[in-house]
């Protein structure tokens, strides 16, 4: 009984491709599969807000193809693009530490990590 219940349990998983890394097999990521964005390091924001900071820098990482129109999102918020790599889906944003909740609606986002509190979020 109990090794049937394993095996079962195994098919399963199998199928479903739990734990597989996206892009190792699993289907394409898109705009239209991708959900709410993770925020790494979120406790930062509330420190930076806590301290006054006028925002944080994040790394974005988007759905392939999108990166410059999440680039142009982000500008819309108030962001400031430092560098991107429209290749692996990558942006270095200087964020306004009240707009963070908001470039997590950004459809084309697939996750936002935030890295460190700034003072400036306008280019020096």
């Amino acid at each position: 009984m109990h090794m049937r219940f394993f095996a079962v349990c195994v098919a399963v998983a199998l199928v479903a491709g739990c734990g597989a890394p996206a892009g190792t097999g699993s289907a394409p990521v898109s705009s239209t599969s991708v959900g709410v964005p993770t925020v790494n390091n979120e406790s930062l924001v509330e420190k930076a807000k806590a301290q006054g900071k006028a925002g944080v820098g994040v790394t974005v990482s988007t759905v392939e193809g999108k990166t410059e129109e999440v680039a142009a999102a982000l500008k819309a918020l108030g962001g400031y693009v430092e560098s991107s790599d429209p290749k692996i889906g990558y942006l270095r944003v200087r964020l306004p530490v009240n707009v963070v909740a908001e470039a997590r609606k950004i459809p084309s986002i697939t996750a936002i990590d935030v890295e460190g509190l700034i003072d400036r979020v306008e280019p020096r």
